[in-house]
């Protein structure tokens, strides 16, 4: 099973704190969590009015896309110089 889907499984069925760990664990194993990761994540928070953990959780998904947007404007600067090369 994707990593993923079980912490949506964990999230969705009321078991933020153990979705939270294997977050943690698989960031320790040097894992980054997609997008769709985030999701149940914050479902979870709203249900269980976990304001702090949610906040927390949305600025890593600012962190994350803004990472994603810088990585994507450089490999297509490198894209575009390329295409210029002689």
């Amino acid at each position: 099973m994707h990593p993923r889907e079980q912490i949506r499984g964990y999230a969705t069925h009321d078991r933020l704190s153990d979705a939270l760990a294997l977050l943690n664990e698989l960031r320790a194993a040097g894992l980054s969590p997609d997008e769709w990761t985030y999701g149940p994540l914050l479902d979870a928070c709203r249900l269980e009015k976990k304001s702090r953990v949610a906040r927390s959780l949305g600025m890593q998904v600012r962190a994350r896309h803004a990472h994603d947007v810088a990585y994507a404007g450089c490999r297509s600067a490198h894209a575009n110089s390329s295409l210029f090369a002689s």
